[in-house]
């Protein structure tokens, strides 16, 4: 009955497209209006194709990638509207110079936040 913060992260790449569905179909029941959900997810890259390959390798294989807007879409499918998605150096080079030339490499990584009206 009250508005909640989910935060998911570290988790999604590694899931199959029904598993995350399933799992947004539990935040979706749970949600009340003025609830958000904060997302990290990859973007496609070529980078992320190398970066799955070493990641199998140690048995945590990649299962996930989304456009902006394929995970736009998905999020509004279980009626979250997004607010911001940005990519992670972009959101380092707001809070520091430093932190987002550091952080360059990370430019698949994206972050999403949504909220349910």
């Amino acid at each position: 009955a009250q508005p909640t913060t989910w935060i998911w992260e570290g988790v999604v790449m590694y899931l199959e497209q029904a598993a995350i569905e399933a799992t947004l179909a539990v935040i979706q029941r749970r949600s009340a209006s003025g609830s958000r959900i904060v997302v990290a997810y990859h973007a496609p890259a070529w980078k992320l194709h190398l970066i799955g390959l070493v990641l199998k390798r140690v048995g945590e294989p990649l299962r996930s990638a989304f456009t902006p807007d394929a995970m736009r879409a998905l999020l509004a499918k279980y009626e979250f509207r997004v607010v911001s998605d940005e990519d992670v150096p972009t959101i380092g080079s707001k809070l520091s110079p430093t932190l987002g030339r550091e952080s360059r490499f990370l430019s698949h990584m994206r972050i999403v936040t949504a909220d349910r009206g």
